[in-house]
């Protein structure tokens, strides 16, 4: 799949992959309508919402997944620019 690491829903924004300011990379939670520095990471006290949001997300990488286009790719060489006629 992909490599969505975050979702805004209706005021609120998931990040399931912080990186640095997170090294348990658990899932962090904030209410941007009231803590727009995200500072205040609530997933603990909203499981049901964290869970929900998650959900959400892989419905949106399953999706944006399946509609990916293969790399075109061939064995025939390219030629530069200045060979072009």
């Amino acid at each position: 799949n992909g490599e969505l690491i975050g979702l805004r829903k209706d005021g609120w924004k998931l990040l399931l992959n912080p990186g640095k300011k997170n090294k348990k990379r658990e899932p962090m939670l904030f209410q941007l309508m009231d803590d727009i520095s995200e500072s205040n990471d609530l997933s603990s006290t909203q499981p049901e919402r964290v869970k929900a949001m998650t959900s959400r997300m892989r419905e949106l990488d399953n999706e944006i997944t399946a509609s990916q286009r293969p790399a075109w790719t061939t064995d025939k060489p390219h030629p530069w620019p200045k060979e072009i006629d």
